[in-house]
């Protein structure tokens, strides 16, 4: 009885055994494939981990939008602000992007991020009517959509941060659930072994996949953490890292017990590089910049910090044990590095660079504007001329002070009519006979105070408001030379700014039209570094403005960047020799040579020379001696409104007058030109 109840015992545990056996596949097959379907899942979330990246990715937009509006503020280019509306379109792609998808259900996780997401969502797409029209903006206007910019991006900051925390907090979450369904499979490994080794090369590859997927999840991870915090193109940390570099190092200013500066670098000539030899060596140029920067500036403390901003400026964070002199002697190292030649896929480059440096001192207020003071030393800076090292000094500060109120002032003068155009008579040299007058932009504030136009003109050309000058001069200007004297023509400048306009033909054709003046008695002056600015679309405007019957005047002969190759691409009517030349002829053998040489030359194109600056009659007489034609400066009149211009008229040719009936022979060799 023993032996059977021993033998069904068994057997029954074997049955229970084997129903364990298969409960137990059936259990496993299936957990096996819950942890299958649960790490797709999770690889799937892995793949499709990107809310980070999106959040990031506004930022950079608005960023560059306001960038771009900024830049059209100050050019007034007309590609500037179709660059600005394709980031605009840009953004608000990405603002709708953020209402679909992932995106949307992490605002909808958060009453606050939502609300904030729909206010900012209309604050962006508010903005599309004025960015349409951008050019055709006034400076307020466009101060007001910076404005706007630059309110709408303080929430979008808070967004894509929420998103950035949010993203690591689910890439956490799908490392452990990772994690988990990886602790189970092994278990089921161990647990299967025994049923087959089908089961386990299954299983192998399972935990194969996962281990990738992790792999990737990391490289992600690491990746989105770098890129919040570093150029996309050069690898250097970003302005948000900077800042928090230079805060951090702010801090310990005291308690390390060493001088920290901020030194404010920008390449010259960047943009004609980039230009001419392509984006693709402009690139591998600030990839080369920022590998010197880096090298040097960490081989002097592993504290050091370099930053790029953005497009050619960089910014230097240096730990230093001197004074201003060490800071001078490292800037110069930088520039001396930089001068050495770079390797582009164009060829070989050599790059110069100018820079403004502000250093700690004891005024803890002082220390926290560092980066704003070194930016604008680096302005100041780009004022001396190239390869300038200039500090910050406090004087800075008043000067941009300064130039804000005149721009202020500036837009109130062109409204009311404040900016008005005197006129100066040009002479032909060797008869003494008028023969035309130049109309000069003059500005007398309300105060009674006269606005140089050497202060007011390139902020004018900064702010883009240099076109409403131009326009009003040159209305002006055709409209009251029709009351001139003898029927004179009339000439006027037209800045690069207006030259690169696409109305600018339409403009001076409707103005002919409307004030009846001939067109043969309108003379467009234009400097060598308006046509240097774009040459192809400068002489293609210039040959347009020319086919209306208007001269075209080439000013500021020989100080531009390659006089003769303009001369020989386009027709032109007149030179104007730089009053720098005149100035030196009577002691510089060197001034003489070059105007004589210009005159041979012109005579040779058959175009005619006007001599500037003319202040004294042994210029004039030596200028008449070297074959120039026509003379302008302060020895025949200074430039008169319209209202004395009658009497500038007569002055002169009284004082033609009595200059030939005076003094007999030797004085007349000095005016014998006026004869």
């Amino acid at each position: 009885m023993l032996l059977p109840l021993i033998s069904m015992t068994a057997i029954g545990w074997i049955r229970w055994f084997c129903i364990l056996v298969v409960l137990f596949q059936s259990i496993a097959a299936a957990a096996f494939t819950y942890a299958i379907s649960s790490s797709d899942t999770a690889l799937d979330r892995v793949l499709r981990y990107d809310v980070a990246w999106s959040g990031a990715g506004g930022r950079l937009e608005m960023a560059r939008l306001q960038k771009d509006v900024a830049r059209f503020a100050l050019t007034g280019d007309p590609a500037d602000a179709k660059q600005a509306r394709l980031s605009y379109q840009i953004l608000l792609g990405r603002m709708r992007t953020w209402n679909a998808g992932a995106f949307h259900k992490l605002l909808d996780t958060s009453p606050r991020l939502r609300a904030l997401f729909d206010e900012l969502f209309l604050k962006i797409e508010a903005l599309e009517n004025d960015l349409n029209i951008l050019e055709n903006l006034e400076p307020e206007a466009l101060k007001v959509v910076l404005a706007d910019l630059g309110s709408a991006s303080e929430p979008l900051s808070r967004i894509g941060t929420s998103a950035y925390s949010t993203s690591l907090t689910q890439a956490e979450s799908i490392r452990d659930t990772l994690r988990e369904r990886q602790f189970i499979q092994h278990v089921l490994i161990a647990g299967l072994f025994v049923t087959g080794i089908a089961l386990l090369v299954l299983t192998t590859i399972q935990n194969r996949s996962l281990t990738r997927a992790n792999q990737r999840l990391r490289d992600n991870g690491e990746r989105f953490a770098f890129l919040a915090s570093h150029d996309g193109l050069t690898d250097l940390p970003n302005r948000t890292a900077f800042d928090l570099a230079l805060n951090a190092s702010l801090e310990r200013l005291h308690s390390d017990d060493v001088r920290i500066a901020v030194l404010a670098i920008d390449l010259d000539g960047f943009k004609a590089i980039n230009d001419t030899l392509g984006h693709g060596s402009g690139d591998a140029l600030l990839i080369s910049v920022a590998n010197r920067l880096s090298a040097e500036v960490s081989s002097w403390n592993p504290r050091n910090v370099v930053a790029r901003f953005g497009g050619d400026e960089f910014m230097v964070l240096l730990h230093l044990s001197g004074n201003e002199d060490q800071v001078v002697a490292r800037a110069n190292q930088l520039r001396q590095s930089l001068r050495v030649p770079h390797t582009v896929p164009a060829g070989t480059v050599i790059i110069d660079a100018s820079m403004g440096w502000s250093l700690s001192g004891k005024n803890d207020d002082e220390n926290t504007r560092l980066q704003l003071n070194a930016d604008l030393a680096l302005n100041q800076a780009k004022l001396s001329g190239r390869g300038s090292i200039v500090a910050f000094g406090p004087e800075m500060r008043a000067i941009i002070t300064h130039r804000n109120q005149i721009d202020a002032d500036l837009s109130e003068a062109i409204k009311t009519g404040g900016i008005v155009p005197f006129y100066q008579l040009q002479v032909e040299l060797g008869t003494g006979r008028i023969i035309g007058v130049e109309a000069l932009a003059r500005w007398r504030r309300a105060t009674g105070e006269w606005i140089s136009p050497g202060e007011f003109i390139p902020i004018a050309e900064s702010t883009g408001q240099i076109v409403e000058i131009g326009r009003l001069m040159l209305e002006a200007a055709c409209r009251d030379a029709r009351s001139f004297p003898l029927n004179v023509p009339v000439s006027v400048n037209i800045s690069v700014v207006q030259l690169m306009r696409d109305d600018i033909v339409s403009v001076v054709s409707d103005l002919l039209a409307a004030t009846g003046l001939p067109s043969h008695r309108l003379r467009l002056e234009v400097t060598e570094s308006a046509v240097m600015a774009d040459v192809e679309r400068a002489l293609e405007a210039l040959s347009r403005l020319k086919a209306l019957g208007v001269s075209i005047s080439l000013d500021d002969f020989g100080t531009g960047y390659s006089s003769l190759a303009y001369l020989r691409s386009f027709a032109w009517d007149e030179l104007k020799i730089d009053r720098s030349f005149v100035q030196g002829i009577g002691n510089d053998p060197h001034s003489l040579a070059i105007v004589k040489t210009v005159v041979a030359l012109a005579c040779e194109l058959e175009i005619s020379v006007v001599a500037e600056g003319i202040e004294s009659h042994p210029q004039h007489q030596l200028l008449h001696e070297a074959g120039c034609m026509i003379g302008q400066g302060y020895l025949y009149s200074k430039p008169v409104p319209l209202a004395e211009l009658d009497a500038a008229f007569g002055r002169l040719v009284s004082r033609i007058a009595g200059w030939r009936a005076s003094n007999g022979h030797r004085q007349g060799a000095a005016l014998r030109c006026l004869r």
